[in-house]
């Protein structure tokens, strides 16, 4: 489907550094809090298109670091939205994003994914895990531990379930994935179930407890212990309620926005691909929701640019 924005930049086919930009605008695995999940991909290219047009001569001014970032090793290609869904058939609705992932990784480019529902976590992420022929890490960043494989008898690819699907990749290991920003309260046997794994939670508390910075060390220090690659993973209810209202499954005691924007800033680098979701324009007040995933968007593909091709200019 052709989205009424784009988010292309540089077509220079040799720029040594790509991201590709992918849609899914499906809502079908929702099934917890209003839909409207696959207006995200929508609302949240808009919302990019500010920062783009702020560059000139192929640089931008990154006011948050006083540096300016020379992008002429750059291309962002907009891959359009996944549309070859089959509503009542969730499995080959899922292999189908797989797919379409998997050809935006063999081209070259690091996968950018926006929702969606957050049941197209695991798709995504199966795509990225599929390229690899090692151990992948995943921060999976998300008010819920998203364990319930029987919700609402909705089945195990509801957005209920994706992280227990994650875990079951073959080549994901507990002690390679974070369960950052859990709170509230759950099942006891989603506490067994993280025991049992050897996964890692960092929740709010131990992440203010620690700062930005040290979070972000721990974190990494897990994500790449003997693995080839790790993904970060986002649900836009991560986020304190009040910040993010266009949320299908908002929690009070989330995270600010500078918080994220600077620990994501750090993890961004090294990052194998981002995939956000649960931005929901019909509940958004003000866009708000779309304009910070829409900045964190940019800020990982400048931040993972930036530091890689050594092209920040004072």
């Amino acid at each position: 489907m052709q989205a009424n924005y784009d988010v292309n930049f540089n077509t220079d086919a040799n720029a040594k550094y790509k991201y590709g930009f992918i849609g899914t605008e499906w809502d079908q695995g929702g099934c917890i809090g209003p839909s409207g999940q696959r207006t995200g991909p929508a609302s949240v290219r808009e919302a990019m298109q500010l920062a783009w047009g702020y560059v000139r001569d192929n640089r931008i001014f990154d006011i948050e670091s006083n540096r300016v970032v020379d992008l002429n090793d750059m291309m962002i290609k907009d891959f359009g939205n996944i549309d070859d869904y089959i509503v009542t058939d969730w499995e080959y609705s899922n292999d189908r994003i797989t797919e379409n992932v998997s050809k935006v990784i063999a081209e070259g480019f690091t996968p950018v994914v926006v929702g969606g529902d957050c049941s197209i976590h695991y798709p995504s992420v199966r795509a990225v895990h599929n390229a690899c022929e090692g151990n992948i890490g995943v921060i999976y960043m998300d008010a819920h531990c998203d364990f319930y494989n029987d919700l609402r008898k909705y089945g195990n690819l509801s957005h209920g379930h994706p992280c227990g699907n994650i875990m079951k990749l073959p080549r994901v290991n507990g002690e390679n994935v974070i369960h950052f920003g859990i709170r509230a309260y759950e099942k006891p046997e989603f506490y067994d179930y993280i025991v049992n794994h050897g996964s890692h939670v960092m929740t709010p508390q131990t992440f203010y407890k620690l700062g930005i910075a040290e979070s972000a060390k721990e974190a990494l220090a897990i994500l790449k212990k003997n693995t080839e690659k790790f993904v970060i993973s986002l649900d836009i209810d991560v986020f304190e309620a009040a910040v993010a209202p266009g949320s299908a499954g908002p929690e009070v005691g989330g995270y600010s926005s500078y918080d994220l924007q600077e620990f994501l800033k750090i993890l961004a680098p090294e990052a194998a691909g981002f995939v956000i979701t649960e931005v929901n324009q019909t509940t958004d007040f003000n866009k708000h929701t779309a304009i910070l995933a829409a900045k964190l968007f940019n800020d990982f593909m400048i931040y993972n640019y930036a530091a890689n091709s050594g092209n920040w200019r004072r």
